[in-house]
């Protein structure tokens, strides 16, 4: 590479398709609805404090725990053997404090002690619920072939 030459650059990034039109067509407009807290969420200096949010319409709650802000270097030195050409230039990135979720939101498979008690309870309600269906479609379908097999 010359002395007036530019490394190459990486490919651009996907960009994240509008939350509204064909992707999100019930997605509302404007801005979200505002949600008030049920307790402060910085303390009196400024810094994050840990707090539980509401969702509204609803039981449910969650808990967001403070993350500090910092900085770190990101991307690898020229010198690292193997390392890929998206590591490139390595640079200082500054990150300010934010709040993170105590646990992930998944579609029910996190941990079960991330539930209230209510909760717990109408989910094994719902799991005695999928066994009995599960029990009686099974039934259903050896009567189905056994009438099937008799009209014949």
């Amino acid at each position: 590479m010359g002395a007036n030459s530019t490394p190459p650059q990486d490919p651009p990034l996907p960009q994240d398709p509008p939350l509204t039109g064909a992707a999100y067509p019930d997605f509302p407009e404007g801005p979200g609805p505002v949600t008030h807290l049920k307790g402060p969420d910085r303390d009196p200096e400024g810094g994050l404090l840990k707090y539980e949010e509401v969702i509204p319409g609803t039981e449910s709650a969650f808990t967001l725990l403070p993350i500090p802000g910092g900085s770190f270097k990101m991307g690898s030195p020229s010198s690292e053997p193997d390392r890929g050409s998206g590591e490139s230039p390595q640079h200082e990135i500054d990150v300010a404090p934010f709040w993170m979720g105590q646990y992930e939101v998944d579609a029910g498979g996190g941990p079960e002690e991330a539930l209230k008690t209510s909760e717990r309870q109408e989910l094994r309600e719902l799991r005695r619920k999928v066994r009995t269906l599960e029990m009686e479609r099974e039934v259903l379908k050896k009567a189905a072939a056994f009438f099937a097999k008799e009209s014949t």
